[in-house]
């Protein structure tokens, strides 16, 4: 009742919404998934428990997406995998199939809410483990957009002046979501 939102938020312990820095979205699920996953449950350290999800946007498989995308995003994608990885090769590496976010969930993942752009985004990936959440029973909700809004790019929810409206959609999806959740 009383709580605030910034009190809601600091109890998702998913760096909301500023914080959530890219690799550490693709950390959060993946520690869900060690934390639900028996196989992963062995390879991984610590106690943390598995945070509501508002992810937000991300690359879920990051092999899927390299082996998808064209031109400068596929060697923006190389390059990340490259450092992330330690080796320049690291598309058919285990540790790549590993951190397949897509690969790994249950039906004791938490309830998630995902989103991202249409433009220059990872929205066929948040599309693809919305899908597979919901498949599995686990409370999801997803904002995406289809060409009908437009080019949104990724993280158009942190970009309040170009798009006004979308943005402000996600924020109050998130405040709804954050409500229900917690």
């Amino acid at each position: 009742g009383g709580q605030t939102h910034r009190a809601l938020a600091r109890r998702t312990l998913v760096g909301w919404p500023l914080a959530a820095i890219r690799p550490g979205r693709r950390s959060r699920c993946n520690l869900c998934c060690c934390k639900q996953t028996p196989r992963w449950q062995r390879q991984c350290t610590g106690t943390r428990r598995c945070p509501k999800r508002p992810s937000r946007c991300g690359p879920y498989d990051l092999a899927a997406f390299a082996n998808t995308c064209r031109g400068v995003p596929h060697f923006f994608v190389q390059q990340l995998g490259w450092a992330y990885f330690g080796r320049r090769g690291w598309l058919r590496t285990p540790q790549a199939r590993q951190a397949s976010v897509l690969d790994h969930v249950t039906p004791a993942c938490p309830p998630t809410f995902l989103t991202d752009g249409n433009t220059f985004s990872f929205e066929k990936q948040g599309r693809a483990l919305y899908a597979k959440l919901t498949e599995l029973g686990v409370p999801a909700e997803g904002l995406f957009f289809g060409p009908q809004a437009g080019e949104l790019r990724h993280d158009y929810q942190f970009s309040v002046d170009q798009y006004p409206q979308q943005a402000e959609q996600c924020y109050q999806n998130t405040l709804d979501f954050l409500n229900r959740y917690l």
